[in-house]
């Protein structure tokens, strides 16, 4: 895949192109328009926020929202590869192969608190998507979702 990316897009380095077949899971066409949507910029605004976590500044929340606000597949890209994340880091975490930032975030919540974030998360996507509502404040709701105190959600 490695090649197919180098020929679609020559103007990438090597570890860019790597970024994006992991973000991608192995699919091609995935990876282009991960490419083409800001996906690797996205990708580390993910990680910033989930570095930050537990203790994500409102600042931040309000940065982030500024950043996505404005672009029609920025909110959705950002979404994907935030629930993404949390997937991976539970499931990693689960199977005793978390990397140290992965085990970090899967410990600030049981294993089970995190599938109802991450359907929280799908939810208030897909229903912002649908109706068409803000995607800003959408995305200071989840980014307060993740950063409230574990819990199992109803």
């Amino acid at each position: 895949m490695d090649t197919l990316l180098a020929r679609y897009l020559p103007d990438l380095g090597e570890d860019e192109r790597g970024r994006l077949i992991t973000l991608a899971e192995g699919s091609p066409g995935r990876a282009l328009t991960l490419a083409q949507e800001e996906g690797l910029a996205l990708a580390t605004l993910v990680d910033e926020v989930l570095t930050a976590l537990p203790d994500l500044p409102p600042t931040a929340g309000h940065d982030v929202a500024d950043k996505l606000g404005r672009g029609d597949a920025a909110f959705s890209t950002f979404m994907d590869l935030l629930r993404a994340a949390i997937a991976a880091a539970v499931r990693e975490a689960a199977r005793g192969r978390a990397d140290p930032e992965q085990a970090r975030l899967a410990s600030l919540r049981p294993l089970e608190a995190w599938g109802d974030v991450w359907q929280a998360l799908t939810r208030l996507q897909h229903e912002t998507e649908w109706f068409a509502l803000d995607r800003r404040q959408a995305i200071l709701s989840a980014l307060a979702l993740l950063a409230e105190p574990a819990q199992v959600l109803q």
